[in-house]
């Protein structure tokens, strides 16, 4: 006996989000936010104290590049699930105000995307 099944042939290119319906991936996605919210936080209390910076303006196109993606794709996950039916707004909003603070307000979550985005770049 399984905790549960993913059927592959559901989620194809044309039915992408349907392999979201299951309320264990929509858990499973949420614990992740979570868990990343809870090292972002960790990792501004372990860290050095913070120095002066100021963002060029790629730096802040990256940050709200990625803002603006997982956003929609959280909203839209939380959309297609049904298991969040009743409470989508209040499951939305909580992902809002957490991609906003690890975004805009964790040092330690937007020097990761900005190392991530270098590194990228120079390969």
């Amino acid at each position: 006996m399984t905790l549960f099944t993913f059927n592959f042939s559901v989620c194809c290119p044309a039915h992408c989000l349907s392999c979201f319906r299951d309320p264990v991936t929509l858990l499973v996605i949420h614990i992740l936010l979570a868990f990343l919210l809870l090292v972002a936080v960790l990792g501004v209390l372990l860290s050095a104290p913070p120095g002066d910076v100021t963002r060029g303006e790629k730096s802040l196109g990256v940050l709200y590049t990625v803002y603006g993606v997982t956003t929609i794709a959280y909203a839209l996950i939380v959309q297609v699930a049904d298991a969040a039916s009743g409470y989508k707004a209040g499951i939305v909003f909580a992902d809002y105000v957490i991609l906003t603070y690890l975004c805009f307000f964790n040092r330690w979550f937007r020097n990761k995307i900005i190392g991530l985005y270098i590194r990228i770049q120079k390969e």
